[in-house]
């Protein structure tokens, strides 16, 4: 894909991607006329791709880094994917990546859609500034927590990054239900049963949560 067609264009210059991304290395499969995810490999991926043209046949290769979004009249047509995370977080717009404290992470892994009314002011107000209906990426640093009362419970070494949904009130983490038991086992110490639910105290519904593994240095996973 040609970083300058209109539909990916719009998506980049949306999320205010760097130039340091803009090569040549996206990929997608079209569908009905428009492309449902986009992929992004290594240039050394892309050369190999151009120079074998037909001759390679390609099942799969490469990162999801963008998804078409099921909301409709969203701020982006398309949404961050956790698989990409690592490969998208250096070239995203500063307003897209929010530094939060373990207090607001525990918010995230503790509530599904917890409203922003529960997260610190800085939080709020770092949110308040991108429009609703599109993907933020909410980070937490160890290493600039150190001296923080209250800390994980398995003690992290490398930044955990978790892409969320900015709803007009509230946000949606884009991680499934097995790396939910998985986060809370190591950052709040739970073990949760797999048919468990979990009481959400900010709208007073009953709901499995979602969450995120620690297991790679920006923390990514598929969407359930």
């Amino acid at each position: 894909m040609d970083p300058s067609t209109s539909d990916l264009k719009a998506v980049l210059d949306y999320y205010g991607i760097k130039e340091s991304m803009l090569g040549r290395g996206f990929l997608s499969r079209m569908e009905n006329g428009m492309f449902r995810t986009v992929y992004y490999v290594a240039d050394s991926v892309r050369q190999i791709m151009d120079y074998a043209g037909s001759r390679l046949r390609v099942v799969n290769t490469g990162i999801k880094v963008f998804g078409r979004s099921s909301v409709k009249e969203a701020g982006c047509a398309y949404r961050l994917v956790c698989e990409g995370v690592p490969q998208l977080l250096p070239h995203l717009g500063d307003k897209y990546v929010i530094e939060v404290p373990f207090a607001d992470l525990k918010t995230l892994i503790e509530h599904v859609n917890p409203l922003l009314s529960l997260m610190s002011e800085e939080t709020q107000r770092r949110v308040s500034k991108v429009a609703p209906s599109c993907s933020v990426i909410m980070c937490y640093d160890p290493a600039k927590h150190a001296d923080d009362e209250e800390k994980p419970f398995t003690r992290l070494t490398a930044l955990l990054s978790i892409p969320c949904w900015r709803g007009g009130a509230s946000l949606s983490a884009h991680i499934n239900k097995s790396q939910l038991r998985s986060l809370n086992h190591r950052v709040l110490g739970r073990v949760a049963d797999k048919n468990s639910t979990f009481k959400l105290d900010n709208n007073a519904r009953d709901s499995d949560s979602v969450a995120i593994s620690a297991d790679s240095p920006a923390v990514c996973a598929d969407d359930a």
